[in-house]
């Protein structure tokens, strides 16, 4: 059965804003606490959450893995409960009393806790989730601003897959670049990266034509920089894959598309013959 998958970004040549909800942390949880007592049965019912929590995602981990895998995981799981206890015993010991004791202690293990379910989530991602954890750009955005400096990319209206089914991903993403013939306005550009898991990624652009014509009959130009959505078009098998492409939709020019063939990539207008309009970039 195939499926088709459109996955929408709308944009704005101002940009756009968008609102995150923030996770709920222990300060929260325990806001409004006034004596020691209160603060350790907080602390208390706090980390029983946490630890609930840390054990769904264990499961859901558990659950995924070879015979040999979870032995392995259960095991180190393990390990790191006793580390977990050792380590909030001896944060605790330093302190006189025991009341203070225990608040040291389960801030330590919330603490750890945290840190451990952080830790089991990001072990299961790929190697960019990687980066942006420990705060390393990714190899593909150092090759993007290294080639295209003189760009501003819009980080919001990327997409990635793999575009081609080539078996590697690719990056796709929308920037603005100064029109030195038109000091007044910008024109946007299609980035298109290419990122093998390993080696070099390679990077090029596509322009989005600065005017259309109206029709064929009128020699009328529009301009085409006011780009209203992205659209990531892709058909889905269940056991084959097919190459996806990248809707560009402008108000005053209709849509463009990203479209990979037999020469690589194009980017076309949508209602034009791929074959009689040549490549863009």
């Amino acid at each position: 059965m195939k499926r088709l998958i459109l996955v929408l970004f709308v944009l704005l040549m101002t940009g756009f804003s968008a609102s995150q909800g923030q996770a709920q942390n222990a300060g929260k949880f325990c806001e409004g606490i006034k004596t020691t007592a209160n603060l350790v049965g907080c602390l208390n019912t706090y980390y029983e959450k946490k630890k609930l929590e840390l054990a769904v995602a264990f499961d859901e981990i558990l659950l995924s893995l070879s015979d040999d895998d979870a032995d392995l995981f259960k095991e180190t799981q393990q390990k790191w409960v006793s580390y977990r206890d050792t380590e909030c015993e001896w944060e605790a010991h330093s302190e006189e009393k025991e009341s203070l004791k225990r608040v040291k202690e389960l801030y330590c293990l919330v603490r750890l806790s945290e840190k451990r379910q952080e830790i089991l989530h990001l072990s299961r991602s790929d190697i960019e989730s990687q980066n942006v954890y420990q705060g390393i750009t990714p190899r593909w955005e150092n090759v993007l601003n290294d080639s295209y400096g003189d760009i501003y990319w819009k980080a919001n209206s990327r997409i990635k897959g793999d575009f081609n089914c080539d078996g590697q991903e690719e990056n796709f993403i929308l920037g603005i670049k100064n029109d030195t013939s038109n000091r007044k306005a910008g024109f946007f550009v299609v980035g298109l990266i290419e990122n093998p898991s390993i080696g070099q990624p390679s990077a090029r652009i596509f322009d989005v034509p600065l005017t259309r014509k109206s029709d064929e009959t009128n020699s009328e130009e529009r301009a085409c920089n006011d780009i209203a959505q992205i659209v990531l078009q892709q058909s889905l098998t269940e056991d084959t894959c097919e190459p996806s492409r990248v809707v560009v939709v402008t108000e005053s020019c209709g849509e463009f598309a990203l479209i990979y063939g037999q020469d690589g990539f194009d980017f076309l207008p949508i209602d034009v013959n791929r074959s009689d309009e040549g490549k863009m970039n």
